[in-house]
């Protein structure tokens, strides 16, 4: 009978098994854990960086790993003035944030809101309100609905350019409303326009309009009669 020659344990490569397992493992726990090196946020102009960052819950800057791409966009999501969000985190241990914030329409300053874009009507946490107009008074609601709902169609940029709006009905001899759907826009270089709250999207010809005026100064009336160049009324200020 043959005896069975017993293998014998080869220390040295078991050894070294066990160090490369333990490396291994070592280095994946060290990636696992490792903290975040860097947040780079841009798209905000409104929200502060510590205000998105500390929604996100990465104000400590723990690991890269502890909270998905999806669970930080969603903690993001919920800050009233944020509309999208976009995250993505790099090799380098870094994470990306692309914000696009609600458009803000203007400041309610009787109620002391901001007015989005989308119709909602938020507390104000905004430390600037540069290049954000003042809404100085208060409107019917249904006037004010219609009014928000056209007015998010004018341009961004002309609406940085306007100062303050003010609601601005007309009324007759026994001051009864006669027109309860005008509203009163003092621009930042001094003209005023008068317009609708069905039609005030037409202020977006404003700067169009302005061009023609040769560098006179008056109220301009930008309503539903402003659909062509004939029917534009300007009154130039008395003096």
């Amino acid at each position: 009978m043959v005896k069975k020659k017993k293998k014998r344990l080869n220390i040295k490569r078991t050894l070294f098994f066990l160090l490369f397992l333990y490396i291994i493992g070592f280095s994946i726990y060290w990636i696992y854990k490792r903290p975040i090196n860097h947040i780079e946020i841009s798209g905000n102009n409104l929200i502060k960086d510590i205000d998105i960052i500390t929604a996100a819950n990465l104000k400590d800057y723990p690991s890269i790993f502890k909270y998905s791409s999806r669970t930080i966009e969603k903690r993001i999501k919920e800050l009233s003035l944020v509309d999208s969000v976009d995250v993505k985190k790099t090799f380098d241990f870094t994470i990306k944030i692309t914000i696009k914030e609600n458009k803000v329409l203007f400041y309610y300053k009787n109620k002391d809101k901001i007015v989005l874009g989308n119709g909602d009507i938020i507390n104000n946490k905004l430390d600037k309100l540069y290049g954000i107009p003042v809404f100085i008074n208060e409107a019917d609601n249904k006037v004010f609905k219609e009014f928000i709902k056209n007015f998010n169609k004018i341009n961004e940029n002309i609406i940085s350019e306007m100062n303050t709006i003010e609601y601005y009905p007309d009324y007759n001899n026994d001051n009864e409303i006669i027109d309860g759907k005008n509203f009163k826009i003092v621009m930042n270089d001094g003209n005023t326009i008068i317009t609708s709250s069905d039609s005030c999207n037409v202020i977006n010809k404003y700067n169009e309009v302005y061009a023609s005026l040769n560098g006179k100064q008056g109220t301009l009336y930008l309503d539903k009669r402003s659909n062509t160049d004939s029917n534009l009324i300007f009154m130039p200020y008395e003096g």
